[in-house]
């Protein structure tokens, strides 16, 4: 294939700085990262606590802002120049996010919270919701609240609610970083599915090796840089 015919991949980051004020000091979180993730492609970012993969991840996800970034494009939208506005229409329409604590609304049912995106987006319902709790292994429980499923259940909904608009996109935190051992297999089982079944591309960090190791790729982190594995 020419290189012309090549698609362009699906995140293209180069030179992305971000930092924080602490009072009076600046905490400098990522050093001049370059990133690229090809489509379809499942990627780990592995790395201890605290050296700068989520704030990796929620730029990324378009949640925070770079401090400066000399590229950051995301399915070829370059983003740095975006305002309010088309940041939210690009990451509801194209990224699903799942987070390490699940962030479900305690006083919705599980299919309740999975509409959730779907209704920000305007759309009808259809059984979209229903379907996609039946794909995670949940149809039956589509009527309980989180407080009364098991952790390994709430983030098996937290995966429904990132996947049911289709994203071509999936950030994922941590995804198995409160969960046993078994749930955690169960969780990495069901991100491989969505791999493989769906063309996803799906980034996902983690601070453990066998985590990480089930993805295409891994890249390590330290102190808000990108080291040799």
């Amino acid at each position: 294939m020419a290189e012309a015919d090549m698609p362009e991949p699906m995140i293209q980051v180069r030179d992305l700085h971000h930092s924080y004020a602490d009072g009076a000091e600046v905490v400098e979180v990522l050093h001049g990262i370059d990133l690229q993730v090809e489509r379809g492609q499942f990627v780990a970012v592995m790395g201890p606590s605290g050296c700068g993969k989520t704030t990796l991840l929620h730029i990324l996800g378009l949640i925070t802002r770079p401090t400066r970034a000399a590229r950051l494009r995301l399915d070829g939208v370059e983003t740095t120049g975006l305002g309010d506005g088309a940041r939210t229409e690009l990451r509801n329409g194209q990224i699903g996010m799942v987070f390490q604590r699940f962030n479900l609304l305690p006083v919705l049912s599980a299919v309740d919270n999975v509409k959730l995106p779907l209704r920000i987006r305007g759309q009808s319902l259809n059984g979209e919701a229903e379907s996609m709790l039946e794909m995670v292994g949940l149809g039956a429980e589509r009527h309980r609240k989180p407080g009364k499923l098991s952790t390994g259940q709430q983030q098996r909904v937290a995966i429904a609610r990132a996947m049911v608009v289709g994203p071509k996109l999936l950030l994922a935190d941590e995804p198995t970083g409160n969960l046993d051992s078994e749930n955690a297999d169960a969780i990495l089982e069901l991100l491989t599915r969505c791999h493989r079944e769906f063309g996803q591309t799906i980034v996902m960090v983690t601070h453990d090796r066998g985590v990480a190791e089930r993805a295409d790729a891994v890249l390590a982190m330290k102190d808000g840089r990108f080291r040799e594995c």
